[in-house]
């Protein structure tokens, strides 16, 4: 397995971003490219009801119309108070992140007692081939829902996701730490170290 590019199958700058990091760790001499990088156009379809089932469906699409392996994650945040949800749905839960945030604080309004308010982040993440050869991987993340939102870093719902161990929210911890403690961090370095792996056989 000869890698010399990899298309990151998402146009959101930040999760972009944060994919091109963790996967230049694996493999430094590389391009990690954004199909707009490379003036293609993908279609992404509709999302479905299973990150595992998002996160194929669109690295699929992406090295089918680039004609490269493509990555891509799908996560979502799972609330216990609230049976699970928002879920494999979150992405839908507003149009804004800052509204993302305000709908789940409210529909948590009436649980007070911060151990009621236990909630993990959840990604699966995986690479396509133009073969259609597909690695995937996951990771979770645990912690709860506070109050009020904290800190500038990060984004979706990383200003209200408290990670106890460490005392922060996920909106307050530096790349590095984030990288480390974080569900997309803990999917993509499992599936990179796969890829690495394989490309090495």
């Amino acid at each position: 397995m000869n890698l010399t590019k990899i298309i990151i199958a998402s146009e959101n700058k930040s999760k972009a971003e944060e994919l091109r990091k963790i996967s230049k760790r694996f493999f430094p001499n590389i391009e990690v490219l954004t199909p707009s990088e490379i003036k293609i156009k993908v279609n992404y379809p509709e999302e479905g009801l299973s990150y595992e089932e998002n996160a194929i469906t669109k690295a699929k699409v992406a090295a089918n119309a680039c004609g490269l392996p493509a990555v891509s994650d799908d996560s979502g945040i799972e609330v216990e108070a609230l049976g699970g949800a928002p879920g494999a749905l979150s992405a839908r839960y507003g149009a804004t992140d800052s509204e993302r945030n305000s709908r789940l604080l409210s529909d948590l309004s009436q649980i007070t007692e911060s151990q009621k308010r236990k909630a993990r982040y959840w990604c699966s993440a995986a690479i396509a081939f133009p073969n259609e050869e597909v690695i995937t991987a996951s990771g979770e993340w645990c912690g709860r829902i506070i109050f009020e939102p904290k800190g500038k870093n990060g984004f979706g719902f990383d200003p209200i996701f408290f990670d106890e161990e460490l005392g922060k929210t996920a909106a307050e911890l530096s790349e590095e730490e984030k990288s480390i403690r974080s569900h997309r961090g803990k999917a993509l370095n499992a599936l990179f170290e796969d890829v690495s792996r394989l490309s090495r056989s």
